[in-house]
């Protein structure tokens, strides 16, 4: 599938710091994080577990982000083998490895994963996968959250979108990069060399900007995920 956002009415942005962690190969370190709170790094495996508090996100006059801790409750729909649940601001969610039914084969998704890259390729053939990009609200009335990291300041801006993969064997997933040009300046897109491990993998796509001019978009696999990765929860308000 592609993945495409579109929305209706206001949108409020809320963002939940994570504390990410996975059953075995456990590495933690500290970060003091875009909105602090929370520091684990991981090695994702069989199990990821998802967990944090949840603040929302807004801009002050000249830009910058702040931060306000959230105190709700949201209900989520389950994914595949996966569960949990917003309980008075904070997250807990679990999934191990999804279900035999849920599994499609990696080949027929790439081509929307890496939108635009013309040659990208696996190096293991029937590579079976499973993509979670953003957990989803029961109520419709939340879409999210998703897995980001944010940077801003007057000479630069950072975004990171992170999705989690599962597939049932190594695979080595590549790609050739390029350049593309618009009224809005040129976006180079860097080469993609991915090696994803069997069970659970976290992959980044990474847009970065700067006053200068320019822009680039790229793809990594994180073996860290720290105090500096939010996840971004919208509320949806309809006219």
């Amino acid at each position: 599938m592609k993945i495409v956002f579109k929305f209706s009415g206001i949108i409020t942005i809320f963002v939940l710091i994570v504390l990410i962690s996975a059953c075995e190969e456990e590495k933690k370190d500290t970060d003091s994080g875009m909105g602090g709170g929370g520091s684990n790094v991981t090695v994702l495996a069989d199990t990821l577990k998802l967990a944090g508090k949840v603040f929302t996100l807004s801009q002050s006059l000249i830009g910058m982000p702040q931060f306000k801790e959230f105190k709700g409750n949201v209900a989520l729909n389950s994914i595949s083998t996966g569960s949990g649940a917003i309980t008075n601001g904070s997250l807990n969610f679990t999934i191990g490895e999804p279900d035999e039914y849920d599994l499609t084969p990696l080949s027929s998704s790439l081509d929307d994963y890496f939108y635009g890259y013309e040659d990208i390729s696996q190096d293991t053939a029937e590579v079976s996968h499973f993509v979670i990009d953003s957990l989803e609200s029961e109520s419709y009335n939340y879409y999210g959250p998703r897995l980001m990291k944010i940077e801003y300041t007057i000479a630069r801006a950072l975004m990171e979108n992170v999705i989690f993969i599962y597939v049932d064997k190594p695979v080595k997933i590549t790609a050739s990069g390029y350049t593309e040009s618009s009224e809005s300046g040129q976006t180079t897109y860097l080469g993609v060399n991915i090696q994803l491990t069997k069970g659970w993998n976290a992959i980044s796509k990474i847009f970065e900007g700067s006053m200068g001019g320019g822009s680039q978009s790229y793809f990594s696999k994180l073996n860290q995920v720290n105090s500096s990765y939010t996840l971004l929860l919208y509320e949806q308000y309809y006219e």
